[in-house]
This record gives structure tokens, C-alpha cells and sequence, in this order.
């Protein structure tokens, strides 16, 4: 069993990426849970959210301590996602970065049947970045 948890201020996209991650997962085989923890009255409040998954059936999907943790109000993977650029969906770029460290299998066109229209083609850009990272 894996677990993730995806942290980050309200409006960064916690739980969209949480939910694709998730169908992502899914379409791979595994198992899988999501919990997510957010304030929706507030952008500053703080958005969380645990995948967890396996190649057997998820017992208890609660974790104390997940394997890997990347949390979007850390200033250093911001900048290391988004080189700079602030405007950069960095849910999206960190998306394809956890795709490529879990070696799983996902195309941009995949992303496409998950992803809102809205922003769809930056959202794909920036997907595509983060495969590289």
C-alpha cells in the first residue's frame, strides 16, 4: 500500500488533482481511496487531501504518516514546479511529477476525459511539463 498526501492553500487545486490522481490510479489497476480535508468558505484556508493505493484491497485507507507528502505552500516545490512562472497550474505540473516517479501510465489525452474544459489546454501544457520532472 502507497500512500500520498497533497497539501496546499484553498484554490491551488488540491482536490481536483486528488480526484484525477485517483481515476488515474484506477485506470492502472490499483485500489484506490481518497480523503480530502478543506475549507471551501476561504482561498488561505489550508486543502488536503490522501490517495491512497494498492494492488489489493484497501482495508483502512487512513494513514498517520504517508509515504510522500508534497505540500503546494512550500515555497521551494512551488518554484521547482512552476520554475517561476506563478500563473503555472502547478497542481497540473506536480500531476505529471507524481505520474512519472510512480511509473504509471497516463496521456495527456487521458487527462481530457477529467479534467474540466475550463483552462484545459494550460492544465494539458503544464501536465506535460511535470512528466519531465
Amino acid at each position: 500500500m502507497t500512500s500520498i498526501i497533497l497539501k496546499g492553500q484553498a484554490g491551488q487545486g488540491i482536490q481536483l488533482l486528488s480526484q484525477v490522481l485517483a481515476k488515474i490510479l484506477a485506470d492502472n489497476g490499483y485500489e484506490v481511496a481518497v480523503t480530502g480535508r478543506y475549507s471551501a468558505f476561504a482561498r488561505a484556508e489550508e486543502s488536503q487531501a490522501t490517495v491512497v493505493f494498492s494492488d489489493k484491497k484497501i482495508e483502512n485507507p487512513l494513514v498517520e504518516e504517508a509515504d510522500v507528502t508534497y505540500d503546494l505552500g512550500d515555497r521551494n516545490l512551488l518554484a521547482e514546479l512552476t520554475k517561476g512562472d506563478i500563473e503555472a497550474p502547478a497542481n497540473m505540473v506536480l500531476l505529471g511529477r507524481i505520474i512519472t516517479s510512480n511509473k504509471l501510465k497516463a496521456t495527456p489525452q487521458t487527462l481530457t476525459r477529467y479534467l474540466p474544459r475550463a483552462h484545459l489546454k494550460e492544465n494539458l501544457a503544464a501536465f506535460k511539463k511535470g512528466l519531465t520532472l
